[in-house]
């Protein structure tokens, strides 16, 4: 989701490399290029978002008014709860090819209906004092609710990127997504450069699935002009 991914989706915001070897618990610090499974996971409309808090669909701009870019990094904290979450669940950051930006890979396997009374959480962290701390974004919702009646038009398009159902089980992906694919980035983001996009899914106390996205905001230049679509890859 940024899934559940604002990144995803903003993803920014909505956002969050598997060489060898699965999730673990515990963080992992990411390469520049390819980056490991590793992090955590209310709303309130951002500056510069329209129809974002009224449910009303924004204004989507095309890729060539946005004056900035946003460039996945690496995932932090990814911590699956192995009753819910299959071993060949991950999230990865990796590059597919030299002239593009880094995609994000993402496979959710439930292994079975997650209890109804679960809730997703998603928060956009900023960077301050080398600290990632609450941003402007803030959603806690009912699991099933989301998916079924969403209808805000980033959350909305999170549950569609990987096409989620309820009752929430069985395998949920996307592959090299990026968030200019999504469509829906307004085109002045407001925060630093440096941010993160936080999932957090829990049944009453126990956590099922945790993670986060980190992603650069490059404002260095506008962002060339394009087609994209989502969960696919996109012509540099």
């Amino acid at each position: 989701m940024w899934t559940l991914g604002v990144l995803a989706g903003l993803v920014v915001h909505l956002a969050l490399a598997r060489v060898g070897a699965r999730p673990g618990p515990r963080a992992r610090q990411a390469a520049p290029v390819e980056s490991r499974v590793g992090s955590p996971a209310g709303h309130e409309r951002p500056a510069g978002w329209p129809g974002l808090a009224s449910g009303r669909r924004p204004h989507l701009p095309s890729r060539s008014s946005q004056n900035y870019a946003i460039i996945l990094e690496s995932v932090e904290g990814y911590d699956a709860n192995p009753e819910f979450v299959g071993a060949d669940s991950f999230l990865r950051i990796r590059r597919s090819d030299k002239a593009s930006y880094p995609g994000m890979y993402h496979t959710m396997h439930f292994l079975k209906p997650l209890p109804n009374n679960s809730i997703v959480e998603v928060i956009v962290y900023e960077m301050q004092d080398n600290k990632m701390v609450p941003s402007w974004l803030k959603y806690k919702k009912n699991f099933c609710e989301y998916v079924t009646s969403e209808k805000r038009p980033i959350f909305n398009a999170l549950a569609k990127l990987y096409r989620l159902r309820c009752p929430v089980e069985g395998v949920f992906k996307v592959e090299n997504w990026r968030p200019e694919d999504s469509g829906l980035l307004p085109p002045i983001l407001p925060g630093p450069d440096r941010m993160m996009f936080g999932v957090h899914i829990t049944t009453d106390a126990t956590n099922i699935l945790k993670y986060g996205v980190i992603f650069n905001v490059d404002r260095s230049k506008a962002v060339r002009g394009g087609g994209g679509r989502p969960g696919g890859k996109t012509q540099p």
